[in-house]
This record gives C-alpha cells, structure tokens and sequence, in this order.
C-alpha cells in the first residue's frame, strides 16, 4: 500500500502559488491612483434663476482608476455638463459626468452630482419689503 506524498505538487495547493504570482505581478505593473474624493467640489456649474449664478459638483463617492505603471500623462480627464441647468437644484442630483480616458479609450464615468444642499429659486423667492394681501 503506497501513500500519496504530501509535498508532492498537485493541483490544488498550485493554485494558490499561481495566484499570489498573478497578484504580485498585477500590483507591480499596475497603479490605482484616487483621481477625485467623494463629497469635495470639483468644479462649478453655471445654473440659471437661482440666488447664485453656479454651484458646486463632485461625487458621491471617491474615483479611482486603474491604469499601467507609469503611464499617468497619458491619461486624460474630460468634465462634462449638461445644459441649461435651471434652479432649484437639489443635493445630489445629477448635473453632467467625468469621463476618464486612457491612449483615447473610455476607462470610467461617473455622475456629477451637486455637492452642498440648495438655495431658494430667485424666480420663487417672496418679494423683499411690505405685503398687502387682497381678499
């Protein structure tokens, strides 16, 4: 009666071997950089009939990109918004996209989203002053 070694290699205690080689290999190849926060404005959009004439956008949570070691000039970032953006603008609601692009292919996109809570309407705000209500 013969014995199966226990060192001898077989295919389930290979596998674990190929994949720490397979991750080693992908941690030194590749770069996963925090392009932008989650909640930090980003940029402005100009909005219309509101009490200020832009708001602040960002996301909702961090964007992060993965691209090959050393290639972050080849990457390349474009703000897109939608237009016009007309007032009342609420928390969160989506006003354009990031795209995120690499030797001219799409890696990401994400929503921009409006990042503080919103104003009053300038169209819907009362008028300053004295009222007279007419029965």
């Amino acid at each position: 009666m013969s014995f199966p070694s226990l060192s001898a290699p077989t295919a389930s205690n290979r596998a674990p071997a190929r994949a720490a080689k397979l991750l080693n290999w992908a941690l030194q190849a590749f770069d996963t950089p925090k392009a932008y926060d989650a909640g930090k404005a980003v940029a402005p959009v100009q909005i219309y009939k509101g009490q200020k004439d832009t708001v602040d956008t960002g996301f909702a949570e961090p964007v992060y990109v993965t691209i090959p070691h050393g290639e972050g000039a080849k990457v390349k970032t474009v703000l897109e918004t939608v237009q016009p953006v007309i007032a009342p603008v609420e928390k969160g609601q989506v006003l354009g996209k990031l795209k995120i692009t690499y030797e001219g292919k799409v890696l990401t996109e994400k929503p921009r989203r409006r990042t503080r809570s919103r104003g009053r309407s300038r169209f819907l705000r009362p008028p300053v002053g004295r009222h007279q209500t007419v029965v």
